[in-house]
């Protein structure tokens, strides 16, 4: 899910396409290089939200919902009031990231992990095919497959993530969702604030959730069932940073990098996710 804000002054009316909306990339921080990367196959307009800037200075607020304001042409008309206002919007992309410094002849898509469900996802059949032995029995010639750190390169959202937040979590991600992935919100003390950090604890440990039960056990069954060992460098955002090590055959770390190092140490990031209890849900 790509976020991107622009700033919007009043009263005005600003005209844009969904096509237009869809292909703004967010404003470059200074000193910051673009990465490369390819151009997403399939795009997506799942929320368009306008709210006054001012407004994560009070009590929390939706804002105006507008992705339901596009005309038959597919324009979206917003109607700005008097003031300086943030338009928060958020587009679902597909295909828009490649495997990064892989071995040769390993360029090309990646796994959804978000949304695997089985073996052969992750696999493929030209990893059975190119490997000697019977079908279904790796083991006979090879000791382990090998998944490198967990860096999914912004991968946060899969088609039923609001669903399965709402079922674990006991409310609504949407109306909170466009603050939720905004990097530069919720700094300083305020309801509004305080409501987002909360949201997205719950948001993170969905993800966590999601990527374990979709990729990380779906591996470790999969190489189970065909006799190889599971071995992986299984520290990053994405997974516990002591249960992801835990649950296969062969964890593996980079200096520095593994639990034995990272979780001791006491870090702020770490202690994020030895927290048992999520906080209450926003009312």
């Amino acid at each position: 899910m790509l976020l991107v804000k622009r700033m919007l002054h009043g009263p005005s009316r600003a005209v844009f396409t969904r096509a237009e909306l869809m292909e703004m990339m967010p404003a470059a921080k200074p000193g910051e290089k673009p990465e490369p990367s390819p151009t997403p196959t399939n795009r997506q307009l799942l929320f368009l939200r306008l709210l006054p800037a001012s407004a994560a200075q009070g009590t929390f607020t939706a804002g105006t919902d507008l992705i339901a304001g596009s005309g038959q042409d597919g324009r979206v008309v917003i109607e700005v009031p008097a003031g300086d206002f943030s338009l928060y919007i958020g587009t679902w992309q597909t295909g828009f990231t490649y495997v990064k410094l892989g071995a040769p002849g390993a360029d090309g898509p990646v796994v959804q992990s978000l949304r695997c469900r089985g073996g052969s996802e992750i696999s493929g059949p030209h990893v059975v095919k190119s490997v000697p032995g019977p079908a279904g029995n790796l083991g006979s010639a090879l000791r382990a497959m090998f998944v490198d750190s967990l860096e999914l390169d912004h991968a946060n959202w899969t088609g039923d993530l609001p669903a399965e937040f709402s079922r674990r979590r006991g409310y609504d991600l949407l109306p909170y969702l466009p603050f939720v992935l905004d990097a530069d919100n919720a700094p300083a003390e305020s309801d509004f604030n305080r409501t987002v950090r909360r949201v997205r604890y719950d948001f993170d440990k969905t993800l966590i959730e999601l990527f374990d039960e979709r990729f990380l056990s779906t591996y470790v069954a999969w190489a189970e069932a065909n006799h190889v060992k599971a071995r992986m460098q299984a520290y990053g955002r994405e997974t516990h940073p002591l249960h992801g090590s835990m649950k296969v055959h062969l964890p593996r770390a980079r200096r520095g990098c593994g639990w034995t190092h990272t979780t001791l140490s006491a870090s702020a990031w770490n202690r994020r996710w030895w927290i048992n209890t999520s906080p209450q849900p926003p009312t």
